[in-house]
């Protein structure tokens, strides 16, 4: 499947040169760009039934990701760095708008593609995937119980990461015609625009710690744990259906 490569502002490049020049060859070794998830929807083999569904799902992680990057914010010591980690959990949540925060972002996507908009009640209640609550969990982990470095890196990876995964959907939902190419692709477009900011800042808080072997033992760790974890939840996007998920009907005891 051909893919753009991940697109980043020379200005974001030069303020971490070395942690970009890393990100991008994580990247490409962790054989995301064949993962399933996008071959499908790119070749055909994605239904738009399943992509709702799996979307549905993935609007799960996104509701779970700024509460993992606002536990990690608090983490991190000195003001000077923790300051630009804090104003991207400030944009994940609209910067105080709701109609702009990520959340609702990705709902509006989900209508868009005429897909079952989960309920904000009871948000601990939802029928998550198994790959989609252990996505969660890496994260959280990451981010409140590993070394502060793993987190950040894992974070920042993260993000960079989906500076790719967000102009394959958007590709891929209009190559398919489930979306016109005029039309607004809501959370993915947003995602293209602000995620090569947030993983610098991630990233600018890690350059200047390398010197440390041990941190950036920590920060290498980190970052192939945010590539792994990514890849991975797209790869429980993709064959999560066979565990029911919303439909899986438990035997009676």
């Amino acid at each position: 499947m051909e893919m753009e490569n991940v697109s980043v502002k020379q200005d974001e490049v030069v303020s971490a040169p070395v942690l970009h020049q890393w990100a991008s060859s994580v990247f490409e070794r962790s054989g995301f760009r064949l993962n399933p998830y996008f071959t499908a929807l790119h070749e055909g083999d994605m239904s738009l039934e399943s992509f709702r569904i799996s979307q549905r799902q993935f609007s799960y992680a996104v509701s779970y990701f700024a509460r993992a990057m606002s536990a990690l914010v608090f983490r991190i010591p000195q003001y000077g760095r923790r300051i630009d980690i804090l104003h991207n959990v400030w944009e994940e949540h609209g910067e105080g708008l709701y109609s702009a925060c990520h959340e609702t972002s990705i709902r509006n996507f989900l209508r868009s593609i005429g897909a079952e908009v989960p309920s904000e009640d009871n948000v601990s209640l939802a029928p998550t995937w198994p790959g989609v609550r252990a996505f969660n969990n890496q994260v959280a982990s990451a981010c409140m119980l590993d070394e502060v470095e793993v987190g950040i890196a894992c974070m920042g990876m993260i993000e960079y990461s989906f500076i790719w995964v967000s102009n394959a959907i958007a590709r891929g939902v209009v190559a398919r015609g489930w979306l016109a190419s005029d039309e607004r692709i809501w959370h993915y477009a947003l995602h293209e625009d602000l995620d090569p900011k947030h993983a610098a800042d991630f990233f600018v808080i890690l350059e200047p710690q390398l010197d440390d072997p041990i941190k950036r033992h920590h920060i290498q760790q980190g970052m192939q744990l945010g590539c792994y974890a990514f890849n991975q939840l797209y790869r429980a996007l993709w064959d999560g259906e066979r565990y029911a998920g919303d439909q899986f009907v438990w035997p009676k005891s």
